[in-house]
């Protein structure tokens, strides 16, 4: 069963049996092939995801200069739970992209009906709150860190505490979410 993680954390949130189908039911299996856009920058993101597998990036563009910067990773063992978050709570267009870095798989569940039958389930809404909430604060540690601490004890942060981002995700995304370059991030790695 391709969703096994998914409802392994349903479960162990207390969710009752009737109520993990019906989520279940409500979501949308989507297979993603490499370098695929869930979402675009400029569109509006009304979905979130939940990975089953594979690994993603959420890329930020610069208006001014037209570049696209990593900001975040999600993947089937790390930030598994995935949106644009610009769009999805304020409902304006994102300045974001999910990219797929490798063929994966996700359960994609529209905003109106999460919220709608969590609003009849307190377990339910329990949970998605609580993943929120994770998400964010955990996106707020990263980047504290990202401003903190210097691009070589960083590195060293993410081997010691994320080995599965260093182990999944191209250098290249590593090194734009750094701020340095390709060439520097190789440096780092020879000295680690």
């Amino acid at each position: 069963m391709k969703n096994k993680n998914f409802i392994s954390e349903l479960m162990d949130a207390g969710l009752p049996g009737h109520l993990i189908d019906a989520v279940i039911n409500m979501g949308q299996f989507k297979s993603i092939k490499s370098q695929t856009k869930l979402i675009d920058t400029g569109k509006e993101c009304r979905m979130i995801y939940f990975i089953l597998k594979g690994a993603f990036v959420c890329r930020h563009l610069n208006e001014e200069t037209g570049d696209k910067r990593t900001i975040g990773f999600h993947m089937d063992d790390f930030q598994p739970f995935m949106t644009c978050v610009d769009s999805y709570f304020t409902n304006t267009r994102t300045a974001c992209d999910l990219l797929a870095i490798g063929d994966g798989e996700v359960l994609e569940f529209r905003k109106n009906d999460l919220e709608e039958l969590a609003g009849t389930h307190q377990v339910l809404s329990a949970f998605y709150y609580a993943r929120i909430i994770n998400a964010l604060v955990s996106e707020h540690d990263f980047k504290t860190k990202l401003i903190q601490y210097s691009s070589d004890s960083l590195y060293r942060y993410m081997i010691c505490h994320h080995p599965q981002i260093i182990k999944k995700i191209p250098s290249k995304y590593i090194a734009e979410f750094m701020g340095i370059s390709p060439e520097w991030l190789s440096k780092l790695k020879h000295k680690t």
